[in-house]
C-alpha cells in the first residue's frame, strides 16, 4: 500500500495522500513519493457505517471504528475491528499514542463537546502521528442523532491548538 501525493490537486481523494501542496513542499515530497509504506493504524471516529471512503481507508490502513453503537454487521466475517466508545470522554479501554492516524470525517457537527473530542483524538494519536479532521461549514440541518454545531477552518485551528497544545496546518 502506498498514499502518494496527488498531483495538481488541492485535495485528494481517500486512498491519496491528503496533503496540501505547501505542507508536502515542507516535507520535501513530490508527486509519486511514499509517505507511509506499511499499514498504519487508523481509528475512525464514528465510522464503521459502511461507506465508501471507509472502504478505501480499510483496504489500505488496519482500520478500526470507535462510535457510540457498534454496526448491524459487527463481527461477520471480513468485518474491521470496531469498539463503542464515544469521543467526547476518555476511552480507557483504548491505550494512549496507540494509533498513527486518528479521524473524524463529517463527525464533529454531531457532537456537544468538540473540545473533549480534541483532547481526546490528540491523546489517542501516536506523537507525530495524523489527525484528519472533516467538517462541513454549509450544510442543512441532519441530526444523526444530534446536529450541533458548524465550523470555519479558523474554529477547527483554535480548537485543537487551545485545547491540545499543538500547531495545526489548514490542507
Amino acid at each position: 500500500r502506498e498514499l502518494s501525493v496527488a498531483s495538481g490537486r488541492n485535495f485528494a481523494v481517500p486512498g491519496e495522500c491528503v496533503l496540501g501542496a505547501e505542507v508536502a513542499a515542507e516535507r520535501g515530497l513530490g508527486p509519486g513519493d511514499t509517505i507511509l509504506t506499511d499499514p498504519e493504524g487508523l481509528l475512525d471516529i464514528g465510522g464503521g457505517s459502511g461507506k465508501r471512503y471507509e472502504m478505501v481507508m480499510r483496504q489500505q490502513t488496519n482500520y478500526t471504528s470507535l462510535d457510540f453503537a457498534l454496526p448491524p454487521d459487527h463481527g461477520t466475517s471480513g468485518r474491521p475491528r470496531s469498539v463503542i466508545g464515544s469521543v467526547q470522554r476518555c476511552n480507557a479501554h483504548l491505550p494512549s499514542s496507540s494509533y498513527d492516524m486518528v479521524s473524524a470525517l463529517n463527525v464533529f457537527e454531531h457532537i456537544v463537546a468538540p473540545w473533549r473530542a480534541a483532547t481526546e483524538m490528540l491523546r489517542l494519536v501516536k506523537n507525530g502521528g495524523l489527525l484528519i479532521v472533516i467538517v462541513p461549514f454549509s450544510i442543512r440541518y441532519h441530526a444523526y442523532p444530534i446536529d450541533t454545531y458548524r465550523y470555519t477552518h479558523t474554529a477547527l485551528r483554535y480548537l485543537f491548538e487551545r485545547h491540545g497544545g499543538v500547531s495545526t496546518r489548514q490542507l
